[in-house]
Parts: structure tokens; sequence; C-alpha cells
């Protein structure tokens, strides 16, 4: 109908003129449809510092339909936490939860951000070194700790191989015990259908909350000649100075070839008494046996270490060193009396004879509680002996006194028996006190009263 106002729906307002062919025009105005939702995606964005995320916008009319063309502005509510250029990139600055706002007219949305502090993937090793003799199997699997040295709490990590373009693929294989650290990264390489030669890979550990990631770990992998190589057992010897001081050593071949120009050398520990280990062999190939003996003379109580040495004269073959430990037990407590035979003259109806003895500690410490028993033989007249004792422990006098009083003459017989206690270290360092052991057997001191 002529006259009446008309609208149609356009991305802008508009003013149109329809004038007729002979004498009337008319106005229609368009007006833009107002934006009432704004769809954000994604809602939510966990990130470490540094991270970004781009945001999409999407308006919509009433109905849930979308307006193409319309401006929309985006505003972070923290710039500290996280930021975003206008078109709609966050890109993650600080710890913290934050909100990123867009707007189009009245209408607006917001997504949360979470900046989470970054973790750190932690390798106990950064490079693997494999060697695999060519056609004779693959060498063991090799393990590597993998930790979150942040303690951030790393819960998504995966691993990736990469192979060296000059080489050859698909030798190495890569996996992780779980996703969340702390785990383990397991390596394994294959060797079959590769050729002599050396072979790189990269195995690539991350996780999308590490600032680290990915961290990596090179693999080398050297596929060599077949050549023997030396076994030695046992792999280790452990000497007491209370139990047997030698021991043999079997030394054999593993792989293929012959092993020969074998020879044995003693290493000790730097700084430490050299001399009280030898060895001896039976001959240069395998299978040859080292003979080891322990000779601790002059060395005080402790713990003494020493390398066997066993190597070949054969190319490529690697030289293998047995661990030796020697404990030298501490000298027990033992009472020693000098001198240990004792004659002692005296005279009817005089005074008693007098002589006196050591008595001292010949292992480690100090012997208390010391006490002296005499004792008579057999047949012998009795009472005729004192025994005394200058102090309670080592070093001290033993006084002998001989009272020939009521003794005819002749040669009478006697033993004194000097008994105490040594202290002895603590097993168990947790105790407080000392334990006591009696020291037994003790020298005896043996004594004559000769009356003329």
């Amino acid at each position: 109908m002529l006259g009446a106002p008309r609208s149609a729906r356009i991305a802008f307002g508009v003013v149109m003129t329809a004038c007729a062919l002979a004498t009337a025009c008319e106005t229609v105005t368009v007006s833009p449809v107002p934006a009432a939702k704004i769809d954000v995606e994604p809602r939510a964005a966990e990130l470490i510092p540094g991270q970004s995320q781009r945001l999409q916008a999407v308006v919509r009319d009433a109905s849930g339909a979308p307006l193409t063309g319309r401006t929309v502005a985006w505003e972070s509510s923290d710039p500290g936490i996280a930021t975003v250029d206008p078109g709609g990139m966050v890109r993650a600055v600080g710890p913290g939860t934050g909100a990123i706002t867009v707007r189009s007219g009245p209408a607006s949305a917001t997504a949360a951000i979470l900046v989470s502090q970054a973790g750190r993937i932690a390798l106990s090793r950064r490079q693997a070194t494999f060697t695999a003799a060519l056609g004779h199997g693959d060498p063991p699997p090799l393990e590597i700790d993998v930790a979150d040295g942040a303690s951030t709490g790393l819960r998504a990590l995966s691993v990736t191989v990469t192979y060296d373009p000059a080489g050859g693929s698909g030798w190495l294989a890569a996996a992780l015990a779980g996703n969340s650290a702390p785990t383990v990264l397991s390596l394994q390489v294959s060797a079959g259908g590769l050729g002599l030669g050396r072979y790189r890979a990269v195995a690539e550990v991350r996780d999308p909350k590490a600032g680290n990631s990915p961290d990596s770990v090179l693999v080398t992998l050297d596929v060599i000649k077949p050549r023997p190589s030396i076994v030695v057992e046992p792999d280790s010897l452990v000497f007491s100075t209370v139990g047997v001081l030698s021991t043999d050593l079997r030394v054999t071949r593993a792989g293929v070839g012959t092993l020969s120009g074998l020879s044995s050398s003693v290493a000790y520990e730097p700084g430490g008494p050299q001399g009280w280990l030898s060895v001896s062999q039976t001959g240069t190939a395998a299978p040859v046996t080292i003979r080891a003996n322990i000779v601790p003379d002059g060395l005080g109580a402790g713990t003494y270490r020493a390398g066997i040495e066993v190597s070949s004269t054969v190319e490529g073959v690697a030289p293998v060193t047995i661990p030796v430990v020697l404990t030298v037990a501490a000298p027990a407590p033992r009472l020693a009396l000098a001198p240990e035979d004792l004659q002692l003259v005296a005279t009817t109806g005089a005074g008693a004879a007098t002589d006196s003895v050591s008595v001292e500690n010949q292992g480690i410490g100090v012997v208390t509680s010391l006490a002296a028993a005499v004792s008579y033989g057999v047949g012998q007249p009795t009472g005729w002996l004192q025994a005394t004792l200058a102090g309670p422990s080592t070093p001290t006098r033993l006084r002998l006194d001989a009272s020939p009083a009521s003794l005819p003459p002749g040669t009478y017989d006697a033993s004194v028996e000097v008994t105490g206690l040594a202290a002895k270290p603590v097993v168990d360092p947790a105790e407080e006190d000392r334990r006591q052991t009696e020291v037994r057997p003790l020298n005896r001191v043996a004594a004559k009263a000769q009356t003329p």
C-alpha cells in the first residue's frame, strides 16, 4: 500500500527514496538488527605463562541466528594474568584466575582463563647410548626417571621419537610407564635389519603444563662387528680378617671370537694404604682363573677398598673392574701378664716375699672390673699366697705376697688368674649404652714359693 512504512533486515541502516513516474515519492528507513548474545569458544582455558590461546566469538540475534560483519571488542580483567589482542588471541602472563570479555553493542560474553605455575620436566639423563653386535641380538632396555622439577603436577605426559634423516628409522621404541610424573621412560632398541654404523634419534617428552616442554633424550645406537667381551664371576669380593683371606675369580668369554691377552692388576682407593691385595692368574686366554689374596699385615681396624681390573689386548674389548672390600676387625680385648712366671723365695719365720707383675690389655679399649683369683696345685698347702691388684682397670700391677709362716721348708706352686670386663662397641649406633663382655680366656701368672 502506497505511503505505508516498510523494513528489510540488512547489516546497516540506510534511507531509500522511491519516486513514482508522475508526481509521488516515498522514504523507506532500514534499521540494523541488534546483537542479542555472543557465543565465545572456548569458554574456559588453562594455560601456563608464555602460552597463547585464540578465542572465537560469534554474534547472534534474539533468535540465535549469527550476525555477520559485526565489530567486537576484547578486554582482559587482569593484564597481569592474561592479555588479549583485538583478534582474540590470549597470552598468559602470570599465575592466577582472570576473565576475557568480548562485547558487541549491548551483548557480551566472558571466557574464564586459569594461568597455572609452569611445571618442569626433569629427566634423570639426556643421553642414552646403545651398542649392538651385528646379527647378535639387541642390547637390554634403558630406563630414565621422569619427574616434575617444579612439583606442580604434570599429568599429561607423552613421548614421541624423531629420527636423524641421515640414518635408519623405526629402531627405537620409547614408552612412558604412566602419564603423570613421577614416572619412567623406557627405551628399547631393535638393531635387526640395520647395517654397521651409528644411528641417532631423539625421544621428546611433552606435557602442556611444563614450561620446558618438550625435554629430550638424545639416543645413539652403534651397530658394531661381533667381538668378545670379558665376564668375571663373582662380580665383587668382600673379605674380613675374621674369615678366609683368599678366593678365586673365574674369567670367561661372552660374545664371539677369541678372548686372549688377558691380564689383571690391582688399583687401590685414592689416599688409602696399598700392598694388602695381590692377584695371580693361570693363563692369558679365556677361561682363566685369578686368585685374589689378602695380606692385612700392618693395617689398622677399618674398611679398605680396591679394585681388580681384568683387561684384554683384543681391540675393542672393554676392561672389567671387580670391586674389593676388606674389613679389618679390631683386636679383641686380651689381658697380658708380664712376667708370666715368678719365683718368690721366703725364709721360714721371716716376713713375706713380695714381687709384682704388670697387667695390660693387648687388644683395644680398657679392661675394667679386674679381679685376681689364686689357685694351688693338687695336694699343695693353701693360703700362703696373696694377690692384690693396684687398680680396677688396665693398665695396672698385680702384687704377689708369699707368706711361709706355716710352711715347712720346700717348694710350693700356685697360680693367679686375672679376669675383667671389656667395653665392646655397640653394633647398633642407635643404642646409647655400651655392652660389657667378660674377657676370657686370660693369662695366668705362676708363682712358686721356695723356703730354705
